[in-house]
Formats: C-alpha cells, structure tokens, sequence
C-alpha cells in the first residue's frame, strides 16, 4: 500500500476516462469521497455514493473485473468520478500489485468468473 493525500474537490478517477487509469484499490484513512455519475446527455451529476468512514474501500470491483458489477461483462471504463469532497487520505494498491495475489487471474486481466460466484459476490455486497 502506500499513502496517497488529497486536497478537497480533486478527482481521484474520472467518469469514462480507461479503468486501467485508475489508482486501485482505495481505502480511506481519513476524509470524505463521492461518487457522482452523470447520465448520458446530462451535464449535472448526481452524487451516487459517499465513503466517510476510516477503513471503507473503493475500486476493488473494476479492478477484478474489469466491470463494474451490474454492468456486464467488457466494460473498459469508469462509471462515474470519485472525487474528494474534503481533503483526504487514501492508502492504495496498484492494480497490478492486487493481481499478482489474486488466484486465477489471467494475462489480460480477468478473473474467470462463473455467474454463481457473481451472484455470491453481489449478496455480499448487499446488491440482492
């Protein structure tokens, strides 16, 4: 891991911009983080999620998966931008880095997934 700060309003990824730009596997240590997305054809975002709490994590699902869960399998980008509201402190894990401890992933950087495991995987989470 290392430690990443932030000063307030700075993206921490970007809505569409390629997952493979993005910094990890995030954990807040300190700080508050949205995500906000923005609908096709809108300019205005809306704040979907809020991270506010020490030791919650972000990113982990398109980083396995290539996909944010939900949106199929394929998905090359981010569904919406993360950004900090307030400054913050992050520790983070490199994409690559999650990978080489993660059994089955693949040169190209799938997890082979079975729909039973993505069922499992959104209970969870809470998703069902």
């Amino acid at each position: 891991f290392r430690e990443w700060r932030l000063p307030a309003n700075a993206a921490i990824v970007k809505q569409a911009a390629p997952i493979a730009t993005g910094p990890g596997l995030c954990v807040l240590l300190s700080g508050v983080v949205d995500v906000i997305h923005c609908q096709r054809g809108e300019t205005q975002g809306e704040k979907v999620c809020t991270y506010d709490r020490r030791g919650q994590c972000f990113g982990e699902i398109e980083l396995f998966f290539d996909s944010p869960l939900g949106q199929g399998y394929g998905r090359k980008s981010h569904w919406a931008t993360t950004a900090t509201r307030t400054p913050a402190t992050l520790w983070t894990i490199s994409r690559s880095s999650l990978r080489a401890f993660v059994p089955g992933a693949s040169a190209q950087g799938t997890v082979n997934r079975s729909p039973s495991s993505d069922a499992s995987t959104a209970a969870t989470m809470g998703l069902q």
